[in-house]
């Protein structure tokens, strides 16, 4: 995509998500007892929109605007901390199918059109140190053992995308579809600090039949952890577009607020917190773009730039929302003020798909430490 080309993805976005998803609505999700955890008119116009497909091949119905896209429409989200499955169905589902042999055109224009959804359950952690989800050979094909905890949209999904480890397979990762609701599959859901929704999945034994079988001879946990960057990139941008709007909002308040008879914005020491914030917040947001462009274009240091960009975006995203709600004084401790649901945002999204620890020791590795 060019900068005019994103210059419009961003100001439609920005449009249709400032017009249908204020943030009473995610006070609605937060607040109420609908345990899907979205607002499915939202996802509907949305999907309408083409977001739903915004990875997805051209032949399957979808766009094709790679992470780069994907990630403006994350960004903008994060604004306005939007609920929804774009992330994890959207991007993620469409990368991990898009790698696999035998996957029906259908099922990918479905997903384009929003008709179906596949969560992608496999933790960032096990994928490096050991799968917790074992498969066992059985009668006919493989059964799924374990426990794969906070699936995000497991709980709504069609079909499960999970990876697991065969005592007879060595190292590789063995990948699997699991659809529907099979005997043996238990799904919990519970309710995080912001709002959103999240599926603790239990497999005692279930049929998965057999593996996964991958295009171009990639290894499963190539696939697996392109998939996991793919998101990680997109939750990036979905951090800097959550701290640039607490950003924007607390100074708008340093430049209402009175105190000595002066708006509070007047005093130095307050500027140069928020200029230090601002810089901030630039660097999170290059470092995505960095990314982003790396991912899109297949370059070999994908891996460390969506490391740094995650990490970076997480640590700045949390510091700024800190800071923002301290600037705002004890009113930004209390619910009604908007500033805390930006926290708390910042803060799930900043553990999703790895913490600034976990990505700061990728970039560690990565340089030879």
């Amino acid at each position: 995509m060019n900068q005019e080309e994103r210059e419009m993805l961003q100001d439609s976005a920005r449009s249709f998500i400032s017009e249908c998803s204020p943030l009473a609505s995610l006070r609605a999700i937060r607040d109420g007892a609908d345990m899907r955890g979205y607002h499915p008119e939202f996802w509907r116009q949305a999907c309408a929109l083409g977001w739903s497909g915004i990875t997805a091949p051209v032949a399957s119905g979808g766009s094709e605007l790679g992470v780069t896209g994907a990630g403006i429409v994350a960004r903008e989200m994060g604004r306005r901390l939007v609920l929804s499955s774009f992330i994890s169905s959207s991007v993620m589902s469409v990368m991990a199918l898009s790698g696999v042999e035998g996957v029906a055109e259908d099922r990918l224009a479905r997903i384009a059109t929003g008709d179906a959804s596949v969560a992608v359950a496999v933790e960032h952690i096990s994928i490096q140190q050991g799968q917790r989800l074992k498969a066992r050979r059985g009668k006919d094909g493989y059964n799924l053992t374990g426990t794969l905890a906070a699936v995000p949209d497991g709980h709504i999904a069609d079909a499960l995308f999970v990876a697991a480890t065969a005592d007879d397979e060595g190292q590789e990762p063995l990948l699997f579809l699991v659809e529907g609701i099979p005997e043996g599959l238990i799904r919990q859901v519970r309710k995080l600090v912001d709002g959103r929704r999240v599926c603790d999945l239990h497999l005692e034994g279930i049929p998965a039949g057999a593996p996964l079988s991958l295009k171009s001879g990639q290894a499963p946990r190539e696939l697996v952890e392109r998939v996991l960057d793919a998101g990680r990139i997109c939750v990036a941008a979905r951090l800097c577009g959550t701290a640039e709007a607490a950003f924007e909002r607390t100074l708008d308040y340093l430049k209402e607020r009175q105190q000595f008879g002066r708006p509070i914005g007047s005093f130095q020491a307050l500027q140069h917190r928020a200029a230090h914030l601002h810089c901030q917040i630039e660097d999170a947001w290059s470092a995505t773009l960095k990314a982003m462009r790396a991912f899109d274009d297949e370059a070999t240091d994908r891996a460390f730039t969506t490391a740094v960009a995650k990490a970076k975006a997480s640590d700045v995203a949390c510091r700024v929302t800190a800071e923002c709600l301290q600037l705002h004084g004890g009113i930004g401790m209390t619910d009604e003020c908007d500033i805390g649901l930006y926290l708390k945002y910042a803060h799930v999204d900043a553990e999703w798909l790895g913490s600034v620890t976990f990505h700061t020791d990728r970039v560690a590795r990565h340089l030879g430490y």
